[in-house]
């Protein structure tokens, strides 16, 4: 018994369309799943899926795909399934590709397998090829495989010795299938400043033939950076133009991470370009907090650098937004090395600072470590390790149940995972050397 499970956050068309064709190969498989998860992340496009055909989890909230991943194990694993095959939205099945995944992890001891992915598509390739320049860099790459001799996978034309400016995927260099497009920046003229370190400023990847627009852009990134080289925005324009915004302290630390900015690049550009803010000591790192974000993450720290509390709010005011409502926060045991863990002085000597500066509590979890900085007990599991600092077992704390064990060879490799449900599930791992 299998099932496939798939995360997706759905923004654009571009998106809708991958995940009608993952859809379309879904239904093309030579042995059917048993269930199909699509686990949707709250996706800000409204879409449908066939009823009856998958299970289609609606999330009331953003919490990214590892945790989509996660609810529809949960589900699988209560329906008594006994293989999870996983995929992306934007990925198209090969026809036998349930049938050779499930063959094999039931005629191994294997507990994991993976395939490839083909930007191109795949077509039973037997071997990859490279045309390498005489600085050592692949410049194309080719494939083989039945019904022809070679064909191109992925060509990039560099400059300098290792600056990537363009790379042509799948089909001819004539007549590619998809285009990425790599911009830096040239010195004065850009949202950046003034410099000479040609920093990555944009991407942009365009569809060129394969039954798409020609020339449809299927992303698009633009960045800008401060006076130090710490990047300040990002501009989605496959997103109509949102973006992120970073804001640091005088110390360079993020202290702020915005989110849903309405085209922060764009803006800053605008603004650089004023007459007005031509002078040097012009504050991009002030004029992009000026801008509205819908939602906002602050983070706090202590006097050494540790962070001490994450702060979440949505709408906050543009200047100064006020993060009183704290989802998350983190508190550090500020003891010495060797001292073991303690209640955090409220305003404690210097010489208490510097030693391990491990975290005291997690979201109110008391945390405990032993002298060496592992981690022991988190408030939910404990955990035991051996002599290298590796995890042997944990342990569920509300029963004393051991949930997991781990085993080593000699080369400190693992080579064995327990979990413990309610059947115990081996995970053997076998090394090359």
């Amino acid at each position: 018994m299998s099932a496939l499970i798939v995360p997706c956050y759905i923004k654009t068309s571009w998106d809708h369309g991958c995940l009608n064709r993952l859809l379309n190969s879904i239904r093309d498989q030579t042995v059917p799943f048993e269930r199909v998860y699509f686990v949707d992340d709250a996706s800000p496009r409204h879409y449908s899926i066939e009823p009856g055909f998958v299970d289609h989890i609606r999330l009331p909230s953003n919490g990214g795909p590892a945790k989509a991943r996660n609810v529809g194990i949960e589900k699988a694993l209560a329906a008594g399934i006994r293989h999870l095959l996983f995929t992306d939205h934007d990925c198209v099945l090969d026809k036998a590709w349930n049938e050779q995944m499930t063959r094999f992890l039931q005629t191994t001891a294997f507990g994991a397998v993976g395939g490839m992915t083909y930007p191109a598509g795949k077509a039973h390739i037997q071997s990859v090829s490279f045309d390498i320049d005489r600085l050592g860099r692949a410049f194309a790459s080719y494939e083989t495989g039945p019904g022809f001799t070679k064909r191109l996978v992925a060509e990039t034309k560099y400059a300098g010795s290792s600056r990537a400016l363009q790379m042509l995927q799948g089909g001819t260099s004539s007549n590619p299938l998809q285009r990425t497009v790599y911009q830096y920046e040239t010195g004065a003229g850009c949202a950046c400043g003034p410099t000479t370190s040609n920093r990555l400023t944009g991407i942009s990847v365009t569809a060129e033939s394969g039954g798409v627009i020609p020339g449809a852009r299927l992303l698009g990134f633009t960045y800008a950076y401060d006076r130090v080289n710490l990047r300040i925005a990002e501009e989605r324009g496959h997103e109509g133009g949102n973006g992120d915004v970073y804001v640091y302290d005088a110390a360079d630390r993020m202290v702020e991470y915005r989110t849903g900015v309405s085209g922060p690049v764009t803006a800053l550009e605008i603004a650089v370009a004023n007459p007005a803010n031509t002078r040097a000591d012009f504050d991009r790192r002030a004029f992009l907090a000026t801008l509205a974000a819908p939602n906002t993450t602050a983070y706090q720290f202590d006097s050494l650098g540790n962070r001490v509390a994450v702060d979440r709010a949505a709408s906050p005011s543009v200047a100064q937004p006020s993060l009183a409502a704290s989802t998350f926060s983190e508190t550090y045991d500020l003891l010495a090395a060797g001292e073991g863990v303690g209640v955090p002085d409220a305003n404690p000597p210097a010489a208490k600072f510097g030693g391990a500066n491990e975290y005291q509590a997690v979201d109110g979890r008391a945390q405990s470590h032993d002298l060496a900085g592992n981690l022991i007990s988190d408030g939910i599991f404990s955990f035991t390790y051996n002599f290298r600092g590796q995890v042997t077992s944990v342990t569920r704390l509300s029963d004393n149940v051991i949930v997991g064990e781990y085993r080593y060879d000699a080369f400190a490799r693992r080579v064995a995972k327990v979990v413990r449900q309610s059947d115990p599930v081996e995970t053997k791992m076998l090394h090359s050397s």
